[in-house]
């Protein structure tokens, strides 16, 4: 009796449960290639590949499993390099890669003059580039926690966004101190080669945001405002204090410009103090206001005796205004 012939199959994503539908990939003997990159379409038809992941089928095609051999040369390809490239799409699609323990891949000559790179599908290209962007922040937080949150964008050409390892355990190296600007990482998994990738790294700059939770109602100070890496608060803690809240806002959030309102720290006929400093001097003399300022608002000042006398001032605080030009206040 002579023996059956070995299949080779390897599943991919956990045992199904009866009736679930698995897809199947049957791995030629051989393959020709005409780039630097064997990649799933290669050993696949389109056909094949869209019956086992649906719409994933183009993403799964760009999918880059190895480095192609030197041009005229042959190179055995493992089914279990196949699959462990493969394994990101078995959770959503599982399925069995049936046939030959391995694939003959050869490139030729004429094979170089063939049709140019598939270009990588636009959900893939999103989905790489986040991966990449993430994969640089959580790098820089250890060899740079000083930078705090960072904002990283890679624009990948093709060939590079192909090139990104789709396994889990991928490590990063390179980058110059300090780390921002535009930058080249090294990245690298167990089984591929270090493939460069370029981006620019910015740190998210410092604002000033909520201390804590805040009332609507109440009237901003210094100690309701905490410095914090996000674009979005203020970045002069000045623009906000004195000024009351119109809604509430959680802490750590920013106070946008249209959640506030300036409160009246002066009003008409208020007696105010008019302050002047020049050359380490500070004057001070009381005036009779014109009209009503909040906090950095102007308003017209006029002598207490009645004079014809009007100066222009800043509110800097309750019933005080600082005088625009020193020599208002007769000081030379």
């Amino acid at each position: 009796m002579s023996r059956p012939a070995a299949i080779l199959i390897i599943c991919l994503a956990p045992v199904a449960a009866a009736g679930d539908r698995r897809g199947t990939l049957t791995l030629p003997p051989e393959a020709r290639v005409s780039g630097d990159l064997i990649t799933a379409g290669d050993l696949f038809g389109a056909e094949e590949l869209r019956a086992v992941f649906g719409s994933d089928a183009d993403d799964v095609a760009g999918t880059v499993l190895a480095p192609a051999p030197a041009v005229g040369r042959t190179a055995p390809l493992g089914a279990s390099t196949i699959a462990a490239r493969l394994r990101p799409y078995a959770s959503a699609s599982p399925f069995d890669l049936r046939g030959n323990a391995r694939v003959l891949v050869q490139r030729s000559d004429s094979a170089r003059a063939a049709a140019p790179t598939r270009p990588l599908p636009p959900a893939g290209r999103t989905r790489l580039t986040r991966g990449i962007e993430e994969a640089v922040q959580a790098y820089l937080a250890v060899v740079a926690p000083r930078l705090g949150r960072v904002a990283v964008t890679a624009d990948l050409s093709d060939d590079e966004a192909r090139t990104w390892p789709h396994s889990s355990q991928i490590s990063l190296a390179g980058g110059v101190a300090p780390y921002t600007g535009r930058q080249t990482f090294l990245v690298s998994s167990p089984d591929k080669s270090a493939t460069a990738v370029r981006v620019n790294v910015e740190a998210v700059p410092w604002r000033f945001v909520a201390a804590h939770d805040l009332d609507r109602g109440i009237v901003l100070s210094a100690r309701d405002l905490t410095p914090a890496q996000n674009p979005d608060g203020a970045e002069d803690a000045a623009d906000l204090i004195g000024r009351k809240l119109t809604k509430p806002i959680r802490g750590g959030e920013p106070i946008p410009e249209q959640a506030s309102e300036s409160v009246p720290l002066v009003k008409p006929n208020n007696v105010v103090s008019a302050v002047v400093r020049k050359r380490g001097l500070t004057v001070r003399r009381l005036m009779r206001a014109r009209g009503t300022g909040g906090l950095g608002e102007e308003v017209t000042l006029v002598p207490l005796d009645g004079g014809r006398e009007r100066l222009v001032g800043r509110v800097i605080g309750f019933q005080e205004v600082e005088l625009v030009t020193a020599s208002a206040a007769g000081v030379r």
